[in-house]
């Protein structure tokens, strides 16, 4: 069951309750650092979240096949320190990618690569192969 969509357009980026928060779109991928930016705070989720899926889509119906070095990470807020790097290995023919799930196990959080192509330019298109794969 979708408790929540977190993503780019200003009405949706911020979850309801205030745990996730999308930092803005880079649609150009000019400057420094992350194009994008999602804020998650594990520890003020809600008990009846259990998984959060991180997709990422092309708006602009670019193909990952024609985007060099994509790349998913995690990283302390705090520190900065990365905790994960997950890279596309190929470059998929697809405009969306289910990129891995963060899973609620006790006190802690299971990270598992997806790495599922498909294709969508917003979370609404993806939601369905997402609950397939992660759900």
């Amino acid at each position: 069951q979708v408790l929540d969509k977190v993503w780019y357009p200003a009405s949706s980026q911020r979850s309801s309750c205030g745990s996730v928060v999308h930092q803005g779109d880079n649609t150009t991928g000019a400057g420094e650092g992350d194009d994008e930016k999602i804020k998650i705070n594990l520890a003020t989720l809600p008990a009846n979240v259990q998984t959060l899926a991180i997709v990422i889509t092309s708006y602009s119906a670019q193909k990952f096949s024609q985007v060099e070095n994509a790349f998913c990470r995690m990283a302390d807020d705090a520190t900065g320190n990365e905790i994960l790097r997950y890279g596309l290995s190929e470059q998929p023919d697809a405009t969306a990618m289910i990129m891995m799930t963060l899973t609620r196990s006790g006190s802690d959080w299971v990270v598992k690569a997806i790495g599922k192509a498909t294709d969508g330019k917003t979370v609404n298109d993806v939601i369905g192969v997402a609950q397939g794969c992660c759900g």
